[in-house]
């Protein structure tokens, strides 16, 4: 996808796109979105495409699958809202790559 801020109703997709802090952690911002009208992106993308050619109307976001999206890319800072930031802790205890969610 192209050049924008990614969001995914998944849980499990974030923490796929979460990198690893230097002490094992993960950290995920937990966000109310903006994701109005969309259409597939594609890699590239610096700003929605067009959607209208007479008035130049842009969608309001695009998506990695248009039918049942799992990621949605926003291309303005007013389309997110952070509610939360959520650290998941790696337990020694737990298998690798699984992550508790601590309250």
């Amino acid at each position: 996808m192209g050049c924008a801020t990614y969001v995914s109703k998944s849980m499990t997709v974030a923490l796929e796109h979460a990198p690893e802090d230097p002490a094992g952690n993960r950290w995920v911002f937990v966000c109310d979105a903006l994701i109005g009208k969309y259409c597939q992106g594609t890699r590239g993308h610096v700003e929605p495409p067009i959607r209208q050619e007479r008035t130049l109307l842009r969608y309001d976001s695009t998506v990695d699958v248009e039918d049942n999206p799992t990621k949605y890319a926003l291309f303005s800072d007013y389309q997110i809202l952070v509610r939360y930031l959520i650290k998941f802790e790696k337990k020694a205890s737990l298998q690798p790559g699984i992550f508790k969610l601590l309250s």
